[in-house]
């Protein structure tokens, strides 16, 4: 089979699977706001490959995280992670505080993306799901060639997504005002809908 339709569907899905605001596309736009493209693009790049590994490791570990018992595991995980994420952001947008969440990780920005991303505890669940949806397609090759391809096009889509949201920062910069604190009330409202979404799937 091709190469380019595992890199296309990797792609295809990572892209359109970030383009709903979370921790790290927000975390993108925060670094170009207040240290330029650059920085963005870096943290952009530890980011992506770690998107690229979760996704590797769900599809080579399928079996495993199917399992019903660790897929519960992982819902209490998010929902206790969420939640604490949640109220903490808001309670930095209420203290006026100047840094937002995710700059109280202080490392340099390639590896402040690899640590956000490795808190998205809800990557392999998606890459599962998404492993046996196009196994069911007929479109999945269990080749370790397959595998790496369509993980690759995953880092590559989840770049491209958050290159856009560097630049589309950019255009706005002159525009925005009290950016870190809508970012931390933005930040809050998204991850207390997310840990509601999942107390809502793991309750009978």
């Amino acid at each position: 089979m091709s190469a380019l339709l595992p890199l296309f569907l990797g792609a295809s899905l990572s892209f359109i699977g970030s383009l709903p605001p979370g921790i790290i596309s927000m975390t993108v736009v925060e670094n170009t706001l207040q240290k330029g493209l650059r920085a963005a693009l870096a943290l952009a790049l530890g980011a992506a490959l770690i998107e690229g590994l979760q996704a590797l490791l769900a599809l080579q570990c399928a079996g495993i995280l199917s399992d019903e018992r660790t897929k519960s595991m992982i819902q209490i995980i998010a929902i206790i992670l969420f939640s604490v994420l949640g109220f903490y952001s808001f309670y930095l947008a209420q203290k006026g505080n100047k840094d937002t969440l995710s700059s109280q990780i202080q490392l340099p920005q390639f590896w402040k993306g690899v640590t956000i991303s490795l808190f998205n505890v809800l990557a392999i669940p998606y890459w599962l799901v998404n492993g046996a949806y196009l196994d069911s397609l007929h479109l999945m090759d269990a080749s370790h060639t397959w595998i790496i391809c369509f993980c690759i096009g995953v880092a590559t889509g989840t770049f491209l997504l958050l290159l856009l949201y560097a630049r589309l920062s950019q255009r706005i910069l002159n525009n925005i005002q009290e950016v870190n604190k809508w970012t931390n009330v933005f930040l809050g409202v998204v991850f207390l809908v997310l840990a509601i979404a999942q107390f809502w799937q793991f309750i009978p």
